[in-house]
């Protein structure tokens, strides 16, 4: 009969549904209920090496674009707050932004023009 690794305890494995294998104590409870360290064997895949560490990978990934999120939205809020000072600049030194000035009358002069 086999032991389990951790705890040496006597075990049978059941197939499932899915036809993965499940430790079961000999009175047929599921030997991760008793097992010491069943933490140490839970999320375990085969084919991946273990679902724990593509979950870390994913959660990693995950973090990294939000950080890179926050920073372009960091970088766009202080780009808009420039933009929006150079606006009141110009609105203060009587251009309409296109390098003509304002006089009072509300007439521009092209700028450069020795008229």
């Amino acid at each position: 009969m086999p032991n389990c690794r951790s705890c040496d305890a006597e075990i049978i494995w059941e197939e499932t549904d899915k036809g993965g294998w499940h430790p079961k104590n000999l009175d047929g409870t599921s030997h991760f209920e008793t097992c010491p360290n069943a933490d140490q064997h839970r999320g375990k895949s085969r084919a991946s090496g273990g679902s724990s560490t593509a979950i870390a990978a994913l959660e990693t990934k995950i973090e990294d674009v939000l950080g890179r999120i926050s920073k372009a939205a960091a970088m766009y809020t202080a780009l808009a707050v420039r933009v929006t000072d150079l606006e009141t600049r110009l609105k203060g030194k009587g251009t309409d932004g296109d390098g003509s000035t304002q006089s009072p009358t509300g007439s521009g002069t092209a700028s450069g023009s020795d008229d």
